[in-house]
């Protein structure tokens, strides 16, 4: 496995419950990388096993050819962000950022000016004499920020540092985190459960489930082609009907159903078998139209067959639930169609997930 930051085979317990399963993960020197999930599917654990506060019980890690599985934290060339930011309380913004300086002993002359530089990187030079509580929220992110890059470390962990932050700030601050971490050059991995997060941010989003990686990718990658359901539904493809499939050649029959007309599409690079299947797609992926539109054709897609029960505007697109039978969808148009109303939702083939229904 080739990579900067490698992590190979890691399994992590907590007494007699495996949190990491066998995780193989390279990271390249420079990248950004983010772990994306759920609370509970070992993405904190993974960051913290790779910052050297838990020990694999089986695997290896290793930092451009060096194993560090068993080194203690201060040794690994690591920094870490928390959550909670972790400040001094009772120390200032320049004692913050220089506080690990300090405890390697860094000389003063040296030490101020790397304080200095770190406050000029983040736009912090006004607010060294001010204590963290005399901060905002995203100027407390970035004294954080500033003590982990003060090191110069060899690689930066993110422990979902924005999610204390309002939605206003955290949509600059993330991009500021981006820019700078391009701008130097550094190796970073981003924990997060905030999709669109991961995806502004990230050169690369790792899925994480049940203590597994259930896919790696580009965000272009995970967003548009998810290899499960478990990734497809993640990624926001929310909406779900069970379909019978037909697959010959390089093509997939939909069979008719009840709430769905006849279909034919290209079968791509999907694995299927003829059989039963679950169908996924995002809301704003989808065409509505008034029931009976014979413009629709069996090669348009999937075409679904419902009933408004519910509409709402959140904002650009009317948002309707629409019923078919048991099922409940989430559909976005910029046509408002009223309650009651039968409709069709057409779903285009590049929008359709279809994986095996178990």
């Amino acid at each position: 496995m080739d990579g900067y930051l490698i992590i190979s085979k890691a399994h992590v317990r907590y007494g007699n419950t495996e949190v990491l399963r066998g995780i193989d993960l390279s990271v390249r020197k420079g990248e950004f990388v983010a772990l994306l999930g759920s609370s509970g599917c070992g993405k904190t654990t993974l960051l913290r096993t790779l910052a050297g506060f838990n020990t694999p019980t089986d695997g290896t890690i290793s930092i451009d050819g060096r194993d560090v599985t068993r080194q203690p934290p201060d040794k690994r060339g690591m920094a870490l962000v928390f959550q909670s930011y972790a400040l001094w309380p009772h120390m200032s913004v320049d004692q913050n950022i220089g506080y690990g300086l300090k405890l390697r002993r860094v000389e003063a002359t040296a030490a101020r000016q790397r304080i200095d530089e770190m406050k000029a990187l983040l736009g912090l030079q006004a607010l060294g004499s001010r204590k963290p509580s005399e901060l905002s929220g995203g100027q407390r992110q970035r004294v954080a920020l500033g003590r982990a890059l003060a090191i110069n470390p060899d690689i930066l962990l993110l422990d979902e540092p924005l999610s204390n932050l309002d939605a206003r700030i955290r949509l600059t601050v993330r991009h500021e985190i981006s820019a700078l971490q391009r701008r130097l050059g550094i190796t970073a991995v981003h924990v997060t459960h905030d999709r669109e997060e991961a995806m502004v941010m990230a050169d690369r989003i790792v899925i994480m489930n049940g203590g597994e990686i259930a896919q790696a990718g580009s965000p272009q990658e995970v967003y548009n082609r998810p290899n499960s359901d478990f990734v497809a539904a993640f990624m926001g493809a929310e909406n779900v009907v069970e379909i019978n499939v037909n697959v010959f050649g390089n093509s997939i029959g939909i069979s008719e159903g009840r709430n769905n007309r006849k279909a034919v599409i290209d079968r791509g690079d999907r694995q299927l078998v003829t059989g039963k299947a679950i169908a996924r797609f995002r809301s704003e992926a989808v065409r509505m139209t008034p029931a009976g539109d014979a413009s629709v054709s069996e090669r348009d897609g999937l075409v679904l067959t419902g009933q408004v029960s519910q509409v709402s505007y959140p904002g650009g697109l009317w948002r309707h639930v629409v019923h078919l039978g048991e099922t409940s969808l989430i559909v976005d148009s910029a046509t408002r169609f009223e309650e009651g109303a039968a409709v069709e939702i057409t779903v285009p083939e590049p929008a359709l997930y279809i994986f095996a229904r178990n």
